[in-house]
């Protein structure tokens, strides 16, 4: 049994009025005027599933529907660096459907849709590389980090707006919570003129208890339509129950006691009911009927007597206890590997650690997902049903299993991507792989790569977070890096600190790293004097010889 989509029915608090609003907003893209809209929730109250809904309304308008998700590699309650996707990640998928259509119609196709901003944007997603006619434009030229941040907002706006010329374009950025710093920046640049002018709409959904700033921004902008849903009454839950059990009308008893077991939280009436019926506390009789463990009786003092566990945790907790083996061994695997699992992945690790034939690995595949634990998100890519399932498969396994896992994760990524132009994308996932892990030297080569990554496209806070866990990790026992790293780190540091405005500590960390040059701050009029001619000696030096410089110049050059 699982809810089905009746999320955007009255009874459903305040989701069939959102539905409504988003249609509308679906309807006036036909005519050509976009739209920004924000579903927020607490974790499993419905929100993805509404949010489907719309994209399927909108394909149904004949709207071009393109869903996309913030990935995380972290689960709940880890320390360190934040370990999400590569940047502008979420919109990879829009950027590889305009590459596709460029491989269809041409050259001339590539020229409409992307010209020189492929130049610009392709680092971000390599397929446009691909495309035919993307060499015919020139290199885009260097320019300083706020401008070349807002000509890559401006040209992913042009080309988005482009693609969406001939029949709107609806894109769904589900969990925005764990999305990117320069995704929430470029929706954050979108003007109120934009949607006026291109029929583009973006749906976007974060949970409510993770909500930052950046977020709130976002739900305060006045061309935005920001909504919140609600937990459901208890009519609601009967409607699932009903649904869920094939029932014309669930007993109002059973209905009542779930209600209040799980607040109003269709994640978690869908779980009590599986439990349930895992456990047989629900049965069907001979007629056919459901009935419960306690008879007819459903009374409050019959249904207090269920052995129903009285928490999500222990929920899921039953349903994984009651996995085959082979079938556990597979969602540890799943859950290292993150929220959105590739399917051939998952096969190599999971086989290799567990020793499955190709037969018992399809079996432990299938009753993964007959029993609603992984669900098929498109061929050859699974995801946790609930991102609730994963956090509390990952925190199941022990410590010293989890470790092994995530190397042999990080293993299996550097074996199937070092040799491809999607390499870049893959900084963040093994910095934290290898970090889990506690492969000190390796997650912080993979730490230093994401940090410059960061740096390069102008997300300076990400830039902030991943050299900072460098130098945590390089003071930890076992682990270092020579003095030409370091300085390069704390340069980088003292730039995305002056990036962000923060003058006093991006000067702290300017002084280490000259100071690591033994190359000290100067401290007299003299002193400074010979200092800036020494700096504009080595920015002559590096434009007229750029392959004979110093491991220090980039310190210098500062």
């Amino acid at each position: 049994p699982q809810p089905r989509a009746y999320l955007y029915r009255p009874g459903f608090t305040g989701r069939e009025e959102v539905f409504r609003k988003l249609r509308q907003r679906i309807d006036a893209a036909r005519g050509g005027q976009g739209a920004m809209v924000f579903l927020a929730g607490e974790s499993g109250v419905g929100k993805t599933r509404l949010a489907t809904e719309a994209g399927r309304a909108a394909t149904g308008a004949s709207l071009r529907a393109i869903a996309s998700e913030c990935t995380p590699f972290n689960v709940a309650e880890q320390e360190g660096a934040d370990y999400n996707g590569a940047p502008l990640h979420p919109f990879v998928r829009v950027l590889e459907a305009v590459a596709d259509r460029c491989q269809e119609f041409g050259p001339a196709e590539t020229a409409r849709l992307l010209g020189a901003r492929g130049r610009v944007l392709a680092p971000y997603a390599p397929a446009l590389a691909r495309a035919p006619g993307f060499h015919d434009f020139p290199d885009a030229p260097q320019l300083s980090a706020e401008a070349g941040r807002q000509r890559l907002f401006r040209d992913l706006a042009d080309t988005l707006a482009a693609f969406a010329a001939d029949r709107g374009l609806f894109i769904l950025l589900d969990d925005l919570q764990w999305a990117d710093e320069l995704t929430l920046a470029f929706l954050e640049s979108l003007p109120a003129s934009y949607f006026e002018e291109n029929p583009v709409v973006f749906l976007g959904t974060w949970r409510s208890e993770e909500a930052t700033d950046p977020l709130r921004r976002l739900a305060a902008l006045p061309h935005a339509d920001a909504f919140e849903l609600g937990r459901m009454d208890e009519s609601a839950v009967g409607e699932i129950v009903s649904a869920m059990l094939a029932m014309k009308k669930a007993p109002d008893g059973f209905v009542r006691f779930l209600s209040e077991q799980s607040e109003g939280n269709p994640f978690f009436v869908a779980e009590y009911l599986r439990s349930a019926l895992a456990e047989k506390l629900i049965y069907r009789d001979l007629d056919g009927h459901w009935r419960l463990l306690t008879g007819d009786d459903d009374t409050r003092a019959s249904l207090e007597r269920l052995p129903l566990a009285r928490s999500l945790r222990d929920l899921v907790t039953r349903r994984l206890d009651g996995l085959p083996e082979a079938c556990w061994h597979l969602v540890e695997v799943a859950s290292v590997l993150g929220r959105d699992v590739q399917g051939d992945l998952l096969q190599e690790v999971a086989r290799q650690e567990a020793g499955l034939d190709e037969v018992a690995w399809l079996e432990a595949l299938r009753t993964v997902l007959d029993r609603q634990v992984l669900d098929e998100r498109a061929a050859g890519q699974f995801r946790f049903v609930h991102d609730r399932l994963r956090e509390i498969a990952w925190h199941r396994i022990p410590e010293t299993r989890r470790q092994m896992l995530h190397r042999l994760v990080a293993e299996r990524i550097e074996a199937g991507c070092a040799t491809h132009d999607d390499y870049p994308q893959n900084y963040r996932a093994l910095a934290h792989h290898w970090t889990q892990a506690n492969v000190l030297p390796r997650a912080i080569e993979y730490l230093d790569k994401a940090g410059m990554q960061a740096l390069d496209t102008f997300a300076n806070n990400e830039a902030v977070a991943f050299l900072s866990e460098v130098l945590v990790l390089a003071a930890r026992d076992g682990a270092s890096i020579d003095v030409a790293r370091r300085a390069r780190v704390e340069r980088s540091l003292a730039e995305a600190r002056l990036r962000l405005g923060n003058l006093t500590e991006g000067r702290a960390h300017a002084e280490r790293a000259l100071q690591l040059c033994e190359r000290p701050m100067p401290v007299s009029t003299p002193r400074w004097v010979a200092g800036l001619l020494l700096q504009s000696g080595i920015r002559i030096w590096r434009s007229t010889f750029p392959g004979k410089q110093r491991p220090d110049d980039d310190v210098l050059a500062l």
